[in-house]
């Protein structure tokens, strides 16, 4: 297991029967707490598993062996409210982190991206209109050939929104994302229960994924 990010310590937790491995949130010149991410890895996830590295406060990527290998990126952007070179550094450093990734693996890009797509970018979504962080994931999105897979299926709103405020305002601004040409093998995206009893104001956002395994190449 490698961290690319030496200022960004790995933390493992033993949760149960499951590993949970995060990447500590740092703090910027104000004092304030920045990003914060990680991941829960079932043992059998954990017997596979490759490398996991902090790329930084905000972004981190695991690599899971398979047939084909398996990429998990877990993202935390800043919010739509942050001053524009925070959030450009963001997409910066995603963009040369996705940019490594074997185009031949299964890549999952997941968590909280701040960011609100409207009707004009998405056929199905909760929300009314694209911010500023939207237009970005937007961009993000055409570059790299990417979708997100819980727009892209016919739900119920309460299916669709994934982070309530204290105000009770509702907005779907965490996603799921992967490559296009794996479109066929994502079955199912939604946003469904909520993890209120931990004290969260997101919900879980998961996709039924299954893969047509490639037969191994003979000499």
């Amino acid at each position: 297991m490698q961290n690319h990010n030496p200022d960004n310590i790995l933390k493992y937790h033993q949760v149960g029967s499951y590993q949970l491995v995060t990447s500590s949130a740092s703090k910027n010149t104000v004092n304030s707490t920045v990003g914060g991410i990680g991941f829960l890895l079932s043992s059998k996830a954990s017997d596979t598993l490759l490398s996991i590295e902090s790329i930084s406060p905000r972004i981190m990527v695991l690599e899971i062996d398979g047939n084909p290998k398996t990429t998990l990126v877990c993202v935390y952007s800043p919010h739509n409210s942050s001053v524009a070179d925070e959030i450009e550094n963001f997409y910066t450093t995603l963009r040369s982190t996705i940019e490594q990734v074997p185009l031949h693996n299964f890549l999952v890009i997941a968590g909280d991206l701040n960011a609100r797509l409207g009707p004009d970018e998405t056929k199905f979504t909760f929300n009314s209109k694209t911010n500023r962080n939207g237009e970005m994931l937007k961009d993000f999105l055409e570059e790299f050939n990417l979708y997100t897979s819980n727009n892209s299926f016919m739900k119920p709103k309460g299916q669709l929104w994934t982070f309530e405020s204290p105000l009770g305002d509702r907005a779907q601004i965490d996603y799921l994302i992967f490559r296009k040409k794996w479109r066929n093998s994502v079955k199912d995206s939604g946003s469904y229960s909520s993890f209120s009893s931990v004290g969260s104001d997101h919900r879980n956002v998961s996709a039924t994924v299954k893969l047509s395994l490639r037969s191994s190449q003979k000499n």
